[in-house]
């Protein structure tokens, strides 16, 4: 199973809780020595969320480009709200795109943007309660989780990455969100965001993957040690 850090760009750098476009936490001033870093500890792939992007303040399009150009790998998502910009993100050098609100509000241009792409473009659902988030998390859209899958499933997707949102981290409650999705599946390949911090948190997650879990994602609780073992004194 697949192990992907999520790393949350602000302003061209590395952040975490993020609560607005002017509130984060930064953690590494330059994103791209800290994908370096966590390669050296053993990551092999990246998803990138553009916070700036998903704000509707800019996008950190310089950061991926640097990224491409240094082959580290990587899927990107945040403010990916048409076709014309998935495609401005592969050119940039993106291995896949992650797509959320736009699979539900067009999604006959999304269902466009798979055929052309196939697997490399990843639905997104973001889950609050049983209520999908769009645009940004900003927004509440009227569907249920599976009513979300359900439209995202019609356009031809063949890969999903699910987040639960809650105001804290419960990985009781991840594995059992997560497995509920994985229920709902058929021939479609699923991702998660978790909060596995600890590597017993992993371990659990881990168990899902006989159960069709493709991979996790996971949060700056997973890498954020790594990175201030290796910043200078």
């Amino acid at each position: 199973m697949m192990q992907v850090p999520c790393l949350e760009i602000l302003g061209g750098r590395l952040v975490a809780d993020a609560k607005g476009a002017d509130d984060a936490r930064v953690l590494h001033e330059n994103p791209l020595e800290a994908a370096r870093l966590l390669q050296k500890h053993g990551a092999l792939f990246f998803q990138i969320t553009d916070l700036d992007a998903a704000f509707g303040s800019g996008n950190n399009d310089d950061v991926l480009r640097g990224l491409a150009e240094r082959t580290i790998p990587f899927q990107v998502g945040g403010g990916i709200r048409s076709a014309a910009r998935a495609e401005e993100l592969f050119a940039l050098g993106a291995d896949r795109v992650v797509v959320g609100t736009m699979m539900l509000a067009a999604p006959d241009e999304a269902k466009a943007l798979v055929g052309k792409f196939g697997r490399r473009v990843i639905a997104a659902i973001d889950d609050r309660g049983g209520q999908v988030l769009v645009s940004g998390r900003a927004e509440n859209d009227a569907r249920s989780v599976a009513e979300a899958i359900a439209a995202i499933t019609s356009t031809g997707a063949e890969t999903l990455s699910y987040s639960r949102i809650g105001d804290t981290v419960d990985i009781d409650a991840d594995i059992a969100a997560v497995e509920a999705v994985l229920g709902q599946l058929e021939n479609v390949e699923l991702f998660a965001r978790v909060g596995a911090e600890s590597r017993e948190d992993r371990d659990s997650v881990r168990a899902l993957e006989e159960k069709g879990l493709a991979g996790i994602v996971l949060g700056a609780g997973y890498y954020e040690t790594a990175l201030s073992a290796a910043a200078p004194a």
